[in-house]
Formats: structure tokens, C-alpha cells, sequence
């Protein structure tokens, strides 16, 4: 632990963990004060300030207080303080807060207060207590439904509408929280009730917006685009003006009556004028490059995340851009300019992208750190553990990813991402048989998913069995969207020790299109010219001129080169190098 952080080595901290044990706040307060007033540098009595003004019902201070220090090392575990003091004070503080509540219901600010500690405190249950208490006490606070699908996101469905249920027992007249029982109603498939539900809001309030937007989504849900549409209008009108929620409902009803230009539109209207609320990122990225717009949507981006330096959400929308365009140098620039590397705890959104930016850089030791460093907060993560394991093989360090994805196997033997993830770092060291074992076990988990096949038939040519990889591939890519580059590389494998050498040299080619710097890809491709260097010039030219990205043209330079070299074929190199 850092020497600031911790409590043995800073100065007056032991004549005052008596004070906190007893709860004595009015005596401890000025001697934290004294202390933060000398060691400013300290977090520690700045997190001790904020719990103690949290004991005396300074909830708005508290807050403050926190947020300045919730991203500092050693915040979780309260920068050093004995565990149970620690629990016992931030316990006292959050019933104290929760008490403030008690005075006036009706006021929201005590209600903030409380949720903005408990959630920087990760206490689940307090932040409950806030969210549900606070809708008790403001029915019709138009912010809840949000709050609430948000802190209830990982419950099941049935939990969320029997907490709805509860709380319209306390207001059976109130219309937010039926609309809210409508909207997971129809969620459940029960569209019949949805709809009764939605129109008894309307009938409590019926210049409520909220029903019309829930109908809205029942009738797109049943293909009635136009109806939809209808009725997200009237939520706009009746609340007088539109929001991010609003406009990119009505732009996937126009998306979906082939209306795209004005879909288009009205996705970067929502960006534009509602960057924090907007959500549809992924609708709007597949329009824009569907429509060609994909410049306009980098721009856009960026100037909405200018006028917001601080919101670290819309910056990693800006990196995500960037390595979906495959110009990881453009993340990377934005990557060090939030500071993120050096203060990993700001944001976990960001942390991720600096993560797969190190990774697509081939940089795979810092990008499994930056992993190490988001598990140790969730250290149960499944998703962040897959993620872990694969940045530790692109650091080429298969062991420690195989013991990584054996152990996550062990407590989610049922995860199919979890098996393909064991299986690549398998076969990673050389174990095809293993591999293929947890290849087929994922594959029986996931029937109609091509990513499972398409490992089989990896696992298959590494164990000499063409034929059947070669039934598992096309199988594979008979259901596949689009075929990935694995896949065509394995196709490639087979072709090529069936000695079809122009039908493998197409496979790897159109791999390496896809994947310039995929390593496979580029050897098979350079094994097809063997003996034939003035025809790997004509053909590398030709692939050469198609990469409009210049990180992508650096990718596949280095991997061809590479290649050469590793496959024995000098001549092939040095055409590399001189004239292309």
C-alpha cells in the first residue's frame, strides 16, 4: 500500500479511531479537519470528512467529498483504515442519511444525497433503499423509471414487476408506476395486459407522456411502425419538447419504413442535442455506415464530447469510433489524453477500450495489466476474465491465460464464451485434443452459432483431420452473417494440404483483407508463392493498393515481412522491402 494510504505511517490517525468506533462525530470532526487542514495530500481524511459529515446529515458535502477522492488507490478499502471501523463508519453514515430522508419525503435532495453516496460506497442495499424510497415518496418523479431499470438491471424479470406491483399497492392511482408495470409486461410477452396497463395511466393522467411512448414500443414490437410512430409524437408533444429516448424511437420506426435518410437525421439529432441521455450508439453507427456518413459520426462525436471534456462516457464513444475505423493511433492519442492509463479507476467504460487499443497495437502485456487492474474490483467478472485471458495470448503468454480460462470453466462450466475462450488459449499451446473437447462443448450449448464450428474446425486441422474440419467449416459458414477470418484461414489449411493451391491462396488473401496483421493469414498467403517472386509483387501490389487505412497498411507490410522471413522466402522479403 501506498505510504500516504496507509494509516500506520500517517500522523494522529490512532487517537482518533477511538472517536469513530464510538461514534463520537462532533469530537472527531475537528480533528480531521485539523489533520486534512495539514496533510492535504492525504486522501484519507478527506474520505474520513465526507463519512463523518455524512453522520451529521451533510449529505451534499458528503457527496462532494467523496467524488474527490472515489478514484484515488485505496478508496475501496477506505485508504487504509482498519476494515471494521471502516464498515462500522460509512454504515453509520448511510443510516444517518437514510434517516434525513425520513424528515420530509417529499424533498428530493436528501434522496440524492443518499443514492450518490451509497453508490460511490457500492452499497447495493442502501442505493435500494434511496431508489425505491424516493419513488414511494414522488410517485410521478419522471427520473425513476430510468433509476430503476439502471440499479435493477441484473434482476429477473418477474423481481422487477413484482416490485412494481408493491409499490402501485401503496399508489393504485399513480400513473408512472403503471406505465412502468406495462412497459415490463410487454417485456414478459403479456401484450394484452401491457396495453390494459398503459391505458389505465392514460385514463389516471392523460397528459402523461411515458404511456405513449411504452405503447409506442408495444405497437413496434408487433410491426405497427406507423401506430408507433404516432404515439412517440404525441410523447413529444405532450411533454413539450423532444429527449434522446424520444427522437431515436421515432428514427427506428422511420429506419424500419426504409425512411433511412430522414432515420439518419433524427439519430444525430438526438446525439446532437441530447449527448448525455442519447443510447443508441450502435443504431446509429450501423445507419452511418450503411448511409456513408461514417465521417459525419466521428465529427459529431467528437464536438459532442468537446463541449463535455469531463464526461468520460462520450470520450470512449470517440476511442470506440476509432478502433471500429481500425485507427488505433487516433485511440490511443485520445486513450492518453483522459488520463486513464495512469488513473485506471476513473472510468471501467475507458479502461476496457485502453485495454483493446493495447491489444490491437499488439501491445498485450499493458493491455492485460489494465485487465488486472478492472478485475481486481470485479473480480467475479466472467466477461472481464475472457477478456483477461485473451490479452495475456496476445501478450504470448498461453500458460498463464490456459490457468486464467480453467479456473473461470470451473465456476461457469456452462458459458459458452468461456469454453471458446479455454479452447483458443488450448490450442494456443498446442493442445488440439483438449481444445477441441471444450470447442464441441460450447458448440452443443449454442446450436446455429458459427464462432463454436468455426473453432472445431481450427482444433481439426491442427490435429491432421481435414475432412472433417473441412464438413465443420463450411458448416460454419452456411449459417455465418459474414465469414470470419479464422475461419477462412482454417478453410485455407485444408485447401492447401489438399494441394488446391488457388482456392487456399483466395482463402488466406480474403483473410488477410479482413485481418491485415492476423499472423496465420499472412504465412499461409506467402506459402502459396513459393518459387513464383514475381508473382507475389504483381499480387502484394494489388493488395497494397486496396488498404485505404495507413495503420492497416503498416499492419500488413509488417506481417508479410514477417512471413517471408518465417516461411524461408528471402527473395519475397526483399521485394517487401525495396519495392513496395
Amino acid at each position: 500500500m501506498d505510504s500516504l494510504t496507509a494509516s500506520t505511517q500517517i500522523e494522529g490517525l490512532d487517537s482518533l479511531l477511538p472517536l469513530l468506533e464510538e461514534a463520537r462525530h462532533e469530537e472527531a470532526l475537528p480533528i480531521i479537519e485539523e489533520r486534512l487542514a495539514k496533510q492535504p495530500d492525504v486522501p484519507l481524511w478527506k474520505y474520513l470528512k465526507a463519512l463523518v459529515s455524512a453522520s451529521k446529515g451533510l449529505g451534499v458535502e458528503a457527496a462532494t467529498l467523496l467524488n474527490e477522492v472515489a478514484n484515488k488507490p485505496g478508496f475501496s478499502s477506505g485508504f487504509g483504515l482498519p476494515p471494521d471501523v471502516n464498515t462500522l463508519a460509512k454504515t453509520s453514515a448511510l443510516n444517518h442519511l437514510l434517516f434525513e430522508t425520513t424528515v420530509e419525503p417529499s424533498n428530493l435532495e436528501p434522496w440524492v444525497s443518499l443514492e450518490r453516496v451509497a453508490g460511490m460506497l457500492e452499497s447495493e442495499g442502501f442505493q435500494t433503499k434511496a431508489i425505491m424510497g424516493r419513488w414511494k415518496a414522488r410517485p410521478e418523479d419522471e427520473a425513476m423509471p430510468r433509476k430503476f431499470d439502471r440499479h435493477f438491471e441484473a434482476k429477473d424479470l418477474d423481481d422487477k414487476i413484482r416490485i412494481i406491483e408493491n409499490l402501485l399497492e401503496e399508489h393504485p392511482e399513480s400513473c408512472l408506476p403503471r406505465a412502468c408495470l406495462g412497459h415490463y409486461m410487454q417485456e414478459k410477452g403479456k401484450t394484452a395486459l401491457a396495453i390494459r396497463h398503459l391505458k389505465k395511466a392514460l385514463d389516471t393522467d392523460p397528459k402523461a407522456w411515458q404511456p405513449h411512448l411504452y405503447l409506442g414500443r408495444v405497437f413496434f414490437s408487433q410491426g405497427r411502425f406507423e401506430d408507433a410512430e404516432n404515439r412517440f409524437s404525441e410523447a413529444v408533444e405532450l411533454r413539450e419538447e423532444s429527449n434522446a429516448e424520444l427522437l431515436s424511437a421515432v428514427a427506428a420506426c422511420q429506419k424500419a419504413t426504409y425512411r433511412y435518410d430522414e432515420a439518419l437525421e433524427s439519430f444525430f439529432k438526438a446525439l446532437d442535442e441530447y449527448p448525455g441521455d442519447f443510447s443508441s450508439w450502435d443504431e446509429l453507427e450501423e445507419l452511418s455506415n450503411a448511409m456513408g456518413a461514417s465521417e459525419r459520426l466521428v465529427q459529431s462525436v467528437k464536438k459532442v464530447a468537446s463541449q463535455d471534456p469531463t464526461n468520460l462516457s462520450l470520450a470512449a464513444r470517440v476511442v470506440n469510433l476509432a478502433l471500429n475505423s481500425n485507427d488505433p493511433l487516433e485511440a490511443r492519442r485520445l486513450v492518453e489524453g483522459t488520463g486513464i492509463v495512469k488513473e485506471p479507476g476513473k472510468s471501467a467504460e475507458m479502461t476496457k477500450l485502453a485495454a483493446r487499443m493495447f491489444e490491437t497495437l499488439g501491445e498485450g502485456d499493458k493491455s492485460a495489466k489494465l485487465h488486472e487492474l478492472l478485475l481486481e474490483k470485479k473480480p467475479d467478472d466472467v466477461e472481464l476474465r475472457i477478456a483477461y485471458g485473451m490479452s495475456l495470448l496476445k501478450a504470448h503468454r498461453p500458460a498463464e491465460a490456459e490457468e486464467v480460462m480453467k479456473e473461470t470453466a470451473k465456476q461457469h462450466p456452462y458459458d459458452k464464451n468461456v469454453q471458446l475462450a479455454w479452447g483458443r488459449s488450448l490450442l494456443a499451446l498446442n493442445q488440439p485434443e483438449n481444445a477441441q473437447r471444450s470447442f464441441t462443448a460450447a458448440a452443443r450449448m449454442a446450436a446455429g452459432d458459427p464462432e463454436p464450428l468455426t473453432q472445431q474446425g481450427r482444433a481439426l486441422v491442427a490435429l491432421g483431420k481435414f475432412d472433417e474440419a473441412m464438413a465443420v467449416l463450411k458448416e460454419a459458414t452456411k449459417i455465418a452473417a459474414q465469414q470470419s477470418a479464422e475461419n477462412l484461414v482454417a478453410l485455407g489449411m485444408v485447401y492447401e494440404k489438399k494441394r488446391v493451391q488457388d482456392i487456399a491462396k483466395d482463402f488466406f488473401r480474403q483473410a488477410l483483407s479482413m485481418e491485415p496483421g492476423m499472423r496465420e493469414a499472412g504465412q499461409g498467403w506467402l506459402r502459396m508463392f513459393r518459387g513464383q517472386a514475381a508473382e507475389f509483387k504483381e499480387e502484394a501490389k494489388v493488395l497494397f493498393n486496396e488498404r485505404g487505412n495507413a495503420f492497416g497498411l503498416c499492419q500488413l507490410y509488417q506481417n508479410l515481412l514477417l512471413a517471408s522471413l518465417h516461411e524461408g522466402l528471402p527473395d519475397h522479403a526483399r521485394t517487401l522491402h525495396q519495392d513496395l
